[in-house]
């Protein structure tokens, strides 16, 4: 298992990038009323074939050239069976891909959220040409981060400097803390 929930969603955003992705939308859910921690990840890329769709879950099938194991899903599965939830993928060639994964808030084998905006900062760094929309959602409140939006604000400057990097990391999770906070 992945040492905290940050890095399974990185990773299933960098088979997003590798999938020619344009758009990817990132979407937290963390019902403590309802005892539920929802992620999904969707993308616009290439998609998955549908004979390779039901087997994406196994370590050893990938579609990646560089290597002949795929871990990504696999993990995310196992989180998935270890925390009573489950996993659902959706993917059309050409169209692109759909990961959702619902697992039980308070189950002792679910990892910590871990650092989400530095999450968002690196999957920023891979490219500016990606549109990230990133939600995080409590049960009263939302937060909604588009890269889209924050680029039109910056009027040319590039969303991969050093100086607005560190700016999404440290206003993404200030953000999250607060919304947190606010409904403790």
């Amino acid at each position: 298992m992945m040492e905290d929930i940050s890095m399974h969603i990185l990773e299933l955003v960098q088979n997003s990038i590798c999938a020619g992705s344009s758009e990817i939308s990132i979407t937290i859910v963390d019902s403590k009323k309802n005892n539920k921690l929802t992620i999904s990840v969707k993308d616009n890329g290439k998609g998955i074939d549908d004979h390779l769709l039901s087997k994406v879950t196994d370590p050893f099938i990938t579609s990646r050239s560089s290597r002949k194991i795929g871990m990504g899903l696999s993990l995310l599965k196992q989180l998935s069976d270890q925390c009573n939830g489950f996993i659902w993928i959706q993917s059309k060639r050409e169209i692109g891909t759909s990961i959702y994964l619902e697992v039980q808030r308070n189950h002792i084998d679910l990892p910590p959220m871990g650092n989400l905006g530095e999450m968002l900062m690196i999957c920023i760094q891979a490219s500016d040409q990606i549109n990230y929309e990133f939600r995080y959602q409590s049960d009263e409140q939302d937060f909604c981060f588009k890269s889209k939006e924050v680029k039109m604000q910056l009027g040319g400057i590039s969303l991969q400097d050093s100086g607005i990097l560190l700016w999404v990391k440290e206003y993404v999770n200030l953000q999250i803390y607060q919304l947190k906070e606010d409904n403790a």
